[in-house]
């Protein structure tokens, strides 16, 4: 389990292929993937905007990196079972409460983590307890599929 902080390594990928000259001009964009909560968004923006020690050091940053994954927001949209949302713990509040004094972050990243008082938090896999997953051929158990590959 990860202790919710991008490795140094990571971090510098990102970067690099965020800013590396080919790719940007091929459209190509780092995409950031996290759980709906405090810390999942202070992962992002470790990301975009740097950690408060190593926030200078541009070579770690990737400004324009797109977090993605669920969000409050969306517990609505895919119609989430709210008994399957997580209490936001004392800790959560604490992250929360740094990410909204952190004055680098957008107006709408400030208004998605103002949903997070509602107290209510997620991870990735709430999507697939909702009626919109459509269960198809064209999803795979990872078990059977690694079968298959063999």
């Amino acid at each position: 389990k990860g202790k919710g902080v991008p490795d140094l390594a990571t971090r510098q990928l990102a970067n690099r292929l965020s800013t590396h000259e080919a790719l940007v001009k091929g459209g190509v964009c780092t995409y950031i993937v996290t759980d709906a909560d405090p810390y999942g968004y202070a992962i992002a923006f470790c990301y975009k905007y740097g950690s408060h020690v190593l926030r200078y050091y541009e070579g770690l940053i990737s400004r324009d990196a797109i977090r993605i994954g669920v969000s409050p927001r969306d517990w609505d949209e895919f119609a989430v079972d709210v008994s399957k949302l997580q209490q936001m713990s004392a800790k959560d509040y604490d992250k929360l409460k740094s990410l909204l004094d952190n004055n680098q972050i957008s107006d709408s990243e400030r208004s998605e983590l103002e949903l997070f008082k509602e107290g209510k938090k997620s991870h990735l896999g709430i999507i697939l307890t909702t009626s919109h997953v459509q269960t198809s051929q064209n999803v795979v158990d990872p078990k059977a599929q690694l079968k298959l590959e063999r």
